[in-house]
């Protein structure tokens, strides 16, 4: 059974850390997190031995420093949104939120809400400028609904697929199943030719398509062995047709691939290129090398590794085959079409169109119950468009980033739209409850931002 590297690819090694008990491990991690929690942040001596400790530790375990490192440049967004308020921190006594080595006062984040105040046009256009450039890069998201898509780059089940494709293609395949009320019909089998030609001709990246059109026939007639296409020799009367039916049904290779075992049933199997035509050069040559040369694809691309059929010619080539097949949709020529590529299309759009719809539900839901509690448009509005910023800005990060949305991922709408809301909410009845008070709305803005800041 393959390990799947769900979390860390470090997470399996060799060095003395990776085999202490796992209930060690975790005992010493909260007793070093109990230790920096409870000192005090004016002993810089103690963390920057804490830091000595996490170094040491790094090195023995044999994890690179330069991956460590990267870890840690996850916190470097936290660490600049706090020191933007830096400039604005009182040096007199107040409410205070420590972190570490900084002190974070709420008279700064009142101080930081009057400037923005002033400054409130000039901070709007600033906000939709930078918005609007973000938002742009939304039609470039990708949607992975692939199985790989759950697996780190360097997975080991990841890696071991990747090079069985490399050597032998790609192993999934598109499956037309027809149901004919008769398969072995002359009329049938003309209409599955035409149909087995027009998919050949339609239908993007195909490696190889196989029906009984071109079915391989390899049988033995006494010391003779014979190689040939199923319908090598075109049926033309009852008996050439019986007699094709009963050479299909017995040969163990057709059954239950490309005829049922009832024989109710034919199937087409169409298999597609492995590597994507995209950023790849065709070698001109490519043939007239010498035999022992293996065929190389090249990529054209600045990393040289070989880039697998993408999200986007997946669905062309479902697409392909739907549109295709829905000519040919008739009363006596039913048919479906399955497989991974093909399931892998439709639960895509399946998941692209359940977002829409429930997060339209939950923005209205959110609508209606926000006007309940402040009985005003701007306690709708306000949440609302901070709510569908944000989201749209997340998505075109991704986009930017060139994260794709995946099956897990799809969460991310509905819990944006929750956590906004909440946090809209909070701030908002802070400030409707200070303006009633003062009827100051610079100072009731600057008050709810300094008790919601965090």
């Amino acid at each position: 059974i393959m390990r799947h590297e769900f979390f860390d690819h470090h997470r399996e090694g060799n060095s003395l850390l990776h085999r202490f008990d796992p209930r060690l491990k975790l005992a010493m991690m909260l007793s070093f997190i109990a230790a920096v929690v409870i000192t005090s942040p004016d002993k810089k001596i103690l963390f920057l031995l804490y830091a000595g400790i996490v170094l040491a530790l790094a090195l023995l375990s044999q994890v690179p420093l330069v991956h460590l490192f990267g870890k840690l440049l996850k916190l470097y967004p936290m660490i600049f949104f706090i020191s933007v308020f830096v400039p604005f921190f009182p040096a007199q006594e107040d409410v205070s939120h420590s972190f570490g080595f900084i002190t974070i006062y709420e008279k700064g984040f009142e101080k930081f809400a009057h400037l923005i105040y002033h400054n409130r046009i000039k901070s709007v256009l600033i906000i939709l400028i930078i918005s609007a450039a973000i938002i742009t890069q939304i039609p470039k998201i990708q949607i992975d609904t692939s199985m790989e898509g759950f697996l780190h780059d360097k997975d080991p089940a990841l890696l071991a697929y990747n090079a069985f494709r490399d050597q032998f293609g790609r192993d999934e395949v598109i499956i037309v199943a027809i149901q004919p009320p008769d398969v072995f019909n002359l009329k049938f089998l003309k209409k599955l030719k035409t149909l087995h030609e027009e998919l050949e001709e339609k239908v993007p990246y195909i490696d190889d398509i196989t029906s009984l059109i071109n079915a391989r026939n390899t049988r033995g007639e006494g010391d003779d062995l014979i190689v040939e296409d199923l319908l090598e020799n075109w049926p033309t009367n009852k008996s050439d047709m019986a007699t094709l039916k009963a050479r299909t049904l017995s040969n163990p290779v057709y059954k239950n691939l490309m005829i049922s075992e009832n024989g109710r049933f034919t199937t087409i199997v169409i298999r597609t290129h492995s590597l994507s035509s995209v950023g790849q050069e065709t070698d001109l040559m490519e043939g007239f090398e010498e035999a022992s040369a293996p065929a190389v694809v090249k990529d054209a691309s600045a990393s040289g590794r070989p880039k697998y059929l993408t999200d986007k010619e997946n669905s062309e080539v479902v697409l392909a085959v739907s549109n295709v097949m829905d000519s040919y949709k008739a009363p006596d020529f039913p048919f479906w079409i399955a497989g991974s590529p093909a399931v892998t299309h439709f639960l895509k759009h399946a998941m692209m169109k359940d977002m829409q719809k429930f997060l339209l539900l939950a923005t209205a839901t959110v609508a209606i119950l926000l006007f309940i509690m402040f009985r005003r448009i701007s306690g709708v509005v306000l949440p609302l468009v901070v709510v569908i910023l944000s989201l749209l800005c997340t998505i075109g990060l991704m986009a930017m980033f060139q994260v794709a949305i995946k099956v897990p991922t799809q969460i991310l709408p509905s819990f944006l739209l929750a956590v906004g809301v909440g946090t809209s909410v909070h701030i908002l009845a802070i400030f409707f409850q200070r303006y009633r008070q003062s009827g100051d709305k610079e100072e009731a803005i600057a008050y709810a931002l300094g008790h919601s800041g965090l």
